[in-house]
């Protein structure tokens, strides 16, 4: 993997998870998301039910450089085939979107996955210009999750 070191503007070799193959058998819908505190979050299925999360914090000053740990195991109460953690709690919580349709919580300290929204079965949408429609419950939907976190501070100014 590449990273792009945006205070010393060159790019870096940077490794990649130990779960990763270079011979072709890594899993297919991996994902690498970043969590809060800087913290990038690799996520892929291991088996049907199975989701394995393999994190990396900012490397400091003292590190030898980055390096990925095994976060947890998450056992799903159903088989998925894409999971993309997107963000997490104080408490040491983990959201995840299942499939782009289904959002959990893995709840770390009690090792419990909790729903908390099926994007297709218990929301209403709306498409909207000056009037509301109803927009039937029957049509699937793919939902994207963006961590967003407005800044106007300047790198270079740090």
């Amino acid at each position: 993997m590449l990273r792009f070191d945006v205070r010393r503007e060159v790019f870096d070799d940077f490794p990649s998870p130990p779960c990763v193959h270079h011979d072709g058998t890594s899993p297919a819908t991996a994902t690498l998301t970043e969590l809060s505190g800087n913290k990038l979050c690799y996520a892929h299925v291991v088996a049907g039910h199975t989701v394995e999360l393999w994190t990396m914090a900012a490397a400091s000053a003292a590190d030898d450089g980055p390096r990925w740990s095994r976060h947890c195991a998450v056992e799903l109460w159903r088989p998925t085939q894409l999971v993309v953690p997107f963000a997490d709690d104080r408490h040491g919580g983990i959201f995840f979107n299942l499939d782009l349709a289904v959002i959990d919580r893995h709840d770390t300290q009690r090792q419990v996955v909790e729903r908390v929204v099926d994007m297709n079965k218990e929301m209403t949408y709306f498409h909207s210009r000056d009037k509301q429609y109803y927009i039937n419950r029957g049509f699937r939907w793919m939902h994207h999750v963006i961590q967003y976190r407005e800044s106007l501070v300047s790198v270079k100014a740090n």
